[in-house]
This record gives C-alpha cells, structure tokens and sequence, in this order.
C-alpha cells in the first residue's frame, strides 16, 4: 500500500478558495450592476410618467379654458391682443425646473417654423396653421396647496385649422 502525502494538495486548496472569492466577487459586481440599472429605469420610467400626465393637465386645462370662451378668434389673434389662457403666469421668460430659461417668443418661433415645415404651403396654401401662446405656467401652481412636489412648467399653443 502506498502512503498519502497531503502536502501536494495544499496549493489545490487555495487555488479553490481563490477561484471562489473571484466567482461571489463577480456575482455581486453583476447584482450591484443590475441593481443600478433597474434603479435608473425606474426613474426614467417616473419621470416619463410625470411628464406624460403634465402634458395631459396642460391640454385640459387649455381645453377648459378655451371652452369658456365664445370666440375661439381671441386666442388666435396676434400677439400683443391674442387672448391668454387664465393659467397663463405672465412673462415672456421662465425657468424650467431644472433651471432651463424658457423663452416663450423663440419657443412660439421654433414652432411656427416646425409647422411651416410640415404643413407648408403645398398642404394649406396661404392658410396654413398660426401658432400662439397660449398657456404657461409652472405645474406647481395649479396643483391643490401641500401637493407632492411637481417638477414641470406647462406650455400649451392654439392654432388655427388650415380649411378656415
């Protein structure tokens, strides 16, 4: 019968134990890397949620406002005599949220050429839609008093249809 000799397994043993701590290491690097990510997406999922339902308050209330009136030709009317929306907060600039400067006059501008690009002449003619400003205002200050704190600035135009 031949004899053990336990000291050539030594060096097996810590090359196990290596192997180990480098296989849990790059598992918890991979948990840790997949914690982070579903923790963005949950944000950029909320956030887009946010800005969806902010984009829904502005429209309706564009939409009641606009139903107030008797003649929708006050708000379409050019600046200065154009009729805003009683949401709207007054000036020309703004800050965004995130510290954005929101300036309402190159925004209707960037707007009106948008559409002037899609719906140009060859679509309408002559009487292709004008865009105004119509509702501006920060979420904020339409929500209740002690609401959960609402980071968006609500921007609403009315045009025009192009068969008027």
């Amino acid at each position: 019968m031949g004899s053990f000799r336990t000291g050539d397994e030594a060096g097996a043993a810590l090359l196990l134990a290596l192997l180990t701590a480098v296989l849990l290491a790059a598992i918890a690097a991979a948990l840790v890397h997949v914690t982070t990510a579903e923790t963005l997406i949950a944000a950029a999922h909320r956030h887009a949620e946010e800005a969806s339902n902010a984009a829904d308050a502005a429209l309706d209330l564009a939409v009641h406002d606009l139903a107030t009136l008797a003649d929708w030709s006050l708000a379409l009317a050019p600046p200065p005599a154009n009729l805003m929306s009683s949401f709207a907060d007054g000036g020309q600039i703004a800050r965004a949220p995130d510290g954005r400067r929101l300036d309402f006059a190159r925004l209707a501008a960037e707007r009106q050429r948008d559409s002037d690009a899609e719906y140009g002449p060859g679509v309408f003619g002559a009487d292709s839609p004008q865009w105004r400003l119509y509702l501006h205002t920060p979420l904020s200050g339409v929500l209740p008093p002690g609401s959960a704190d609402a980071p968006a600035y609500l921007v609403a135009w009315v045009a025009d249809d192009g068969g008027d």
